[in-house]
Parts: structure tokens; C-alpha cells; sequence
């Protein structure tokens, strides 16, 4: 009867859904989710609070509305969008000093999120998943993290919300988007194969249509080949250059998957460490540019979803939050409104245009 009554309350405040531990799940946090919440939140490199945690489709539209604003000092704009599949976001005190135990006492030096930090960028909370319980909420896996970053809007419109599925091409992602409207050159590129043959099949087929479009797919076989196609799209001169690189990492998420989502686990520390060393090279080959100092560069470092287990894909708060990384202010109204506890907002300023 005790377990009715708990089933009942829980309907009757919320929608109720199924985690993927098997636990019947409101939008509150279990004490495990809190603790977890807690302790994130507790980290001292955070620009904003979790409770203002950025909606990962607002990250995207943070990209766009920098690419198509016109500049006003005549520098030419440039974005380098690389992801850290997997990555959650209390491995980062590995390489952030953090005032947590455990965490580093000296920040790495071969770090793409310090580099950042030390030339005036931020760090964000964000999450991934949707909404819990609404229309929006869909799995906190692969394909629905990267296209809710890329076309601006959740899965419940771009088609995907979980892996194995196409997207929806009236949802362009904002690569496809400022390649067609804006003529900037941009690319795609990616180790991990579904990409090419499930999720992005439409945007690869439009571009093959429209051959004036500077738009391009690339993949790699591994991370290593990914840093250097990245390098080679921003060095001045390559045949492959290009305005725009967008580009995941898989070391998190490999780890996470064969030996565990956590950030005491060696294995999958090393995997963080190995990405932050490889996104360092990008960082650098962009600012080794001969015509660094007249471009306008967005830099933004994001990861699609965390981990729990050896798995990903439900609503738990190891799963659902996430973290963006900028090298410059993202403006509060692309953060959710102060009411987020993890799974659900009373606000929002989630937008898609």
C-alpha cells in the first residue's frame, strides 16, 4: 500500500516516468541526484548557479546569434564548436581547480578549458535530457545531445531523441545554417559512424543537392584523426580551411561505457585529459593564425550528457547535466530563469529561430 501511495502522490504532481535505473522518477531528485547536485554545484569555477543551468538547445542559439549579427569593427567571424562526448561534470575538477577534494590544487597546464579561463572565458552549468515529464524530454544520449546543441531546439521538433534516428531537416543545424545563408565555409566532423548514416543523413543528402553550399562531413577513424582534420580546417591556406569547425571528441564517452562513468575512475580521467590536450592543439593552431588578430572567434567547449554505470540515456542528474564553456560571457537570457532543480523549470528562455 506504502508503494501505491508514493505512485500516486508522485502522478499526481508530475509526469511519471521511467529512469533508466528502473526507479519511478518525479521531477525532484532522488537524495542520490541531490547530493550529486549539490556537490557540482559546490565547485568554484561556475559562472552561474545550477539552478540557472543552461538548456543545451540555447547553446546553439548563443552560436547562431553571434554568426549573424553583424560585427561592427569589421573583423571576420569564426566559431570552433568542439564537443567532449560523455564528459560529466565532476571530472572536470581534474583539470579546473575546483576547492574540491580529490580535485587538483594546480590547474593543468595542457588544458583547452584553462586556456579559456585564463584569457577571460567561462564556464557554465547546462543540462541535457529536456524538460522531465513534458513533451521535450527525451534521451540523454548521443544523437539527441548533439542535434539539441546544433539546431536549437529539442529533439521533440528536430526529430531525434534518442540514438538512431534522422533529423528533421527543417531543422538545420546552425553549421548547415551559416554555410547556406551566410556563405561561410564549415564542416562536420566526427569518429563516431552514426552521424554520417542515421542522424544526419538529411543535411548530408541537402548538401549533396546544393553543391554551392560550403558545407562538409568528415569522418575520422579516432580522436587523434579528428584534431588533426580540426588543425588542418583552421590553418591558413589548407585546401581544407574552413570558418566554422564543429568536432567531438569520443574519450569520455568510450571510457565511460567500458569501465565506468566516474571521475575516481582512472581510465575515464584519462580519457577527459586526453581531450583537453587534443582541443589545446586546435586552441592554438587558431590563435597561430597569420590573421588571428582581424577575425572574431567564438570558442565554445560542450559536452552532449554525463554518465552513470557504464550507461547513459536516462534522467538522472549524472546523465542530465552537463556544461558549456565559452570564450566570452554567454548572456543570462540564454540561462533557465533561477527555478531549475535538475529535471524541471517553472522558466525558461529556451528559443529556436
Amino acid at each position: 500500500m506504502k508503494l501505491n501511495r508514493t505512485f500516486k502522490a508522485c502522478a499526481a504532481g508530475c509526469a511519471a516516468v521511467m529512469m533508466a535505473a528502473g526507479l519511478a522518477a518525479c521531477n525532484s531528485a532522488p537524495k542520490e541526484d541531490a547530493e550529486y547536485f549539490d556537490t557540482i554545484s559546490s565547485y568554484t569555477f561556475w559562472e552561474n548557479e545550477g539552478s540557472e543551468a543552461i538548456p543545451q538547445p540555447n547553446i546553439g542559439q548563443m552560436v547562431w546569434d553571434f554568426l549573424r549579427t553583424p560585427t561592427d569593427d569589421g573583423r571576420a567571424k569564426k566559431v570552433a564548436f568542439i564537443g567532449y562526448d560523455g564528459c560529466r561534470s565532476d571530472v572536470l575538477i581534474h583539470s579546473l581547480v575546483s576547492g574540491a577534494q580529490g580535485g587538483v590544487t594546480e590547474k593543468n597546464p595542457n588544458s583547452a578549458l584553462n586556456k579559456l579561463l585564463d584569457e577571460g572565458g567561462h564556464i557554465y552549468h547546462a543540462y541535457a535530457g529536456g524538460i522531465k515529464g513534458t513533451a521535450t524530454e527525451q534521451h540523454t544520449s548521443t544523437a539527441p545531445g548533439w542535434s539539441a546543441l546544433t539546431t536549437r531546439v529539442w529533439g521533440q521538433l528536430n526529430g531525434i531523441t534518442d540514438n538512431g534516428m534522422p533529423k528533421n531537416i527543417n531543422y538545420k543545424t546552425f553549421m548547415l545554417q551559416a554555410a547556406e545563408e551566410l556563405g561561410m565555409r564549415a564542416t562536420f566532423g566526427a569518429s563516431w559512424q552514426p552521424h554520417f548514416t542515421e542522424n544526419y543523413v538529411d543535411e548530408i543528402q541537402y548538401v549533396k543537392d546544393h553543391p554551392e553550399i560550403q558545407m562538409t562531413y568528415h569522418l575520422v577513424k579516432d580522436d587523434a584523426e579528428l584534431r588533426d582534420y580540426l588543425i588542418d580546417c583552421v590553418t591558413a591556406g589548407s585546401e581544407n580551411e574552413k570558418d566554422i569547425i564543429f568536432g567531438t571528441f569520443e574519450a569520455t564517452d568510450h571510457a565511460g561505457h567500458n569501465t565506468g562513468f566516474a571521475n575516481d575512475n582512472p581510465d575515464y580521467i584519462e580519457g577527459f585529459l586526453s581531450e583537453e590536450q587534443m582541443a589545446l592543439d586546435i586552441l592554438n593552431a587558431i590563435e597561430s593564425r597569420p590573421t588571428y588578430n582581424q577575425e572574431n572567434w567564438l570558442i565554445v567547449i560542450v559536452t552532449d550528457h554525463g554518465g552513470i554505470g557504464t550507461s547513459h540515456g536516462g534522467q538522472t542528474l549524472e546523465e542530465r547535466n552537463t556544461w558549456v564553456a565559452c570564450n566570452r560571457e554567454i548572456g543570462r537570457e540564454y540561462m533557465s530563469a533561477g527555478g531549475y532543480n535538475g529535471y524541471a523549470i517553472e522558466a525558461t528562455t529556451e528559443t529556436a529561430q
